[in-house]
């Protein structure tokens, strides 16, 4: 659940016409999880070549490690200067984040319901994902595109960059269908008000059922 209110989208939700598009990609990353950055900066070097106009923005707590390893994909890429490193934020500054971006991705492997996925969705962000883990039921079938995945327990399944890319375009010429339906569904699916409703009335009626 997230607080719609606080996790709200820019009224209208557009790029009016801004270019470069604008992918996303957040959350506190570690050396062993440093495939989900050369998977996203693969697929936007890929994307780009396509003719895409795009960059990527990656915000939060990165170790040395992930650091290490966007900026030499990055560079091996040829994309250094549209790769962006944020660094560090907060639960306040957070809707500020989402709301600049166009576009959310997300490529970590059996992430069983990644909150970060719920809180771009009711910024009004679009979601280019890996169908892997609880992402594909978070995003449903209208407020992104995935690409199908092998999700298995032995090890991460990476998407070839032509895979993603091929979805981070979807997301892109789509993109104010699929941010309006990313808002949609995240009020209807994750509203933190009816998270709270619904674990109310599951109390009461044990409560009562004990009286």
């Amino acid at each position: 659940a997230v607080d719609t209110a606080h996790f709200a989208a820019l009224d209208p939700r557009t790029t009016s016409g801004a270019q470069p598009f604008r992918f996303l990609l957040t959350g506190k990353i570690q050396a062993h999880l440093s495939y989900r950055l050369e998977d996203t900066i693969a697929g936007l070097a890929a994307v780009r070549a396509n003719g895409l106009d795009a960059t990527l923005t990656i915000a939060g707590q990165l170790d040395a490690g992930a650091i290490a390893a966007a900026n030499s994909a990055a560079t091996r890429a040829g994309i250094r200067d549209h790769v962006h490193l944020l660094g560090p934020y907060t639960q306040q500054t957070a809707p500020d984040i989402y709301r600049a971006a166009d576009a959310y991705v997300m490529t970590k492997h059996a992430d069983p319901c990644p909150n970060t996925v719920i809180e771009a969705m009711a910024c009004g962000l679009p979601v280019a994902y890996v169908a892997s883990g609880g992402v594909p039921e978070l995003v449903g079938p209208d407020a992104g595109a995935g690409v199908a995945a092998d999700d298995n327990w032995d090890q991460p399944f990476r998407p070839s960059a032509e895979a993603l890319a091929g979805v981070m375009q979807a997301v892109a010429e789509n993109h104010q269908k699929m941010a309006t339906a990313a808002r949609q569904r995240a009020i209807a699916a994750f509203k933190l008000e009816n998270w709270i409703a619904r674990h109310r009335e599951i109390f009461r009626s044990v409560l009562a059922a004990k009286a």
